[in-house]
């Protein structure tokens, strides 16, 4: 009853997320060009790299450390832990954002006024990194910690923020530019950051000077969980940044809102990702693998029937066309929504591997799977960007896509002798636990 809870709640906040995404994805072509839609996109690539690399590799290491410490109801060293993920976080934010200036001053203003970034939205990206990566952090440590309901609001914030000033300004016939849609985000991170850390300090007493925090020993643990975040973040916004630089504003536009519809498909994957989590520790820990095996196979099963009705959804609109929701002008992105949605797809059928070999001791082979995989396909994306456009950009990326999953999976089951991936299975079995 415990997993069907926290899966409901988990469930509760991706539809949340699929919602405000849904309204963004609907209302900023009605609002904005398609080129300040594009710069929208590409800043929020921007903020998300930044965020990443913020994050220090920490939303991978709490679920982990502060979870066992809880476990052993050890307060002390989970406060101790908490202390060190917010100063490490906050540290690496500020050297994140340094990097972020500079490089902004390094770039040529043409450059950057091609992709439309001008100079308050570089200052409304760099401001919206702490907040977003210390959202995150926060996210994993309510998650950790058994508030499983802020766990899955958190992610929402920015997607909010964005959201309620979309709809306002159809309201009130409005036209917000790239700006002001940023900083909606940023208030809406705000505000969830300060709501966040209010309740776990008063739990854990997080900034109490008697627990002395270990950062290098946090940061030493979590490296190979950022080189692998990194890594998967530089594969999964490279096909948008390339889509910009090469095809310029409208080009991005238009895969961006491919790729967004896209990633809805991986949702229900998501979904259980974050319910079976701190499950796949504990019944590895206990060596209770056959109900380990039997939970990885129902719950890969259930995510691959959602992303299935997922996928015929979007050939339905690609059949139907964008002139219901928008102008002729974005059919290339419904194409570009379903060749990314076939490999989300394939990815949700592969099931939690890549968490497997995360959380079960094989992150550096995670970490060189990951590496190997996301520079072959950026190594094709720019070719197949300037030669077929953004179709062959998109083919590339869910090549890759199904091609980490397949090894990822093949991986699992030969150092971890667990199989990942879904397969049909007795729907009257399906919640039917075998005993260890």
């Amino acid at each position: 009853m415990a997993l069907l809870k926290t899966g409901a709640i988990a469930f509760g906040g991706r539809i949340l997320q699929l919602s405000l995404g849904a309204i963004t994805a609907l209302l900023l072509p009605a609002l904005m060009t398609a080129s300040d839609v594009g710069t929208y996109f590409l800043a929020q690539v921007a903020i998300a790299a930044g965020a990443v690399l913020a994050q220090a590799g920490l939303t991978f290491v709490i679920p982990a450390s502060l979870g066992e410490a809880l476990a052993r109801r050890d307060l002390a060293e989970a406060a101790s832990i908490c202390r060190a993920a917010l100063l490490l976080c906050l540290g690496v934010s500020l050297v994140t954002c340094s990097i972020g200036l500079l490089l902004a001053q390094a770039v040529p203003a043409d450059a950057l006024a091609a992709l439309g970034f001008d100079r308050p939205v570089v200052r409304a990206i760099v401001a919206m990194i702490p907040f977003a990566a210390l959202c995150t952090v926060l996210a994993e440590m309510h998650r950790a910690s058994g508030d499983i309901t802020m766990a899955s609001l958190l992610p929402n914030a920015q997607g909010a923020g964005v959201a309620l000033l979309a709809l306002a300004a159809l309201a009130l016939v409005l036209r917000p530019d790239v700006v002001q849609f940023l900083l909606a985000g940023l208030a809406g991170l705000f505000l969830a950051t300060g709501a966040a850390f209010l309740p776990l300090r008063g739990r854990l007493d997080v900034l109490s000077r008697a627990h002395s925090p270990r950062v290098p020993e946090l940061a030493a643990i979590a490296w190979p969980a950022l080189v692998t975040s990194l890594a998967a973040l530089v594969v999964s916004l490279s096909d948008q940044t390339i889509a910009g630089l090469i095809g310029g504003p409208i080009e991005a536009a238009h895969y961006g809102l491919g790729l967004r519809l896209s990633a809805l498909l991986i949702l229900p994957l998501a979904i259980v990702n974050a319910t079976i989590m701190p499950q796949i520790v504990k019944l590895w820990a206990r060596s209770r693998k056959r109900q380990l095996q039997h939970l990885l196979t129902a719950s890969a099963t259930i995510a691959s029937c959602g992303a299935g009705v997922g996928l015929l959804g979007l050939l339905l609109l690609a059949m139907l066309g964008p002139e219901p929701v928008w102008d002729s002008s974005y059919a290339p992105a419904l194409t570009v929504a379903v060749i990314l949605g076939c490999g989300q797809f394939v990815h949700t059928l592969g099931g939690s591997a890549g968490y497997l070999l995360l959380l079960l001791g094989h992150q550096k082979i995670f970490m060189r799977l990951t590496l190997i995989g996301g520079a072959l396909a950026i190594a094709l994306a720019a070719p197949a960007m300037s030669l077929f456009g953004i179709v062959g950009l998109a083919v590339v990326m869910a090549g890759a896509n199904v091609a980490q999953t397949i090894a990822g999976t093949l991986l699992a089951r030969r150092l971890l002798g667990l199989d990942s991936k879904a397969r049909p299975i007795n729907l009257s079995r399906l919640w039917r636990v075998p005993r260890p």
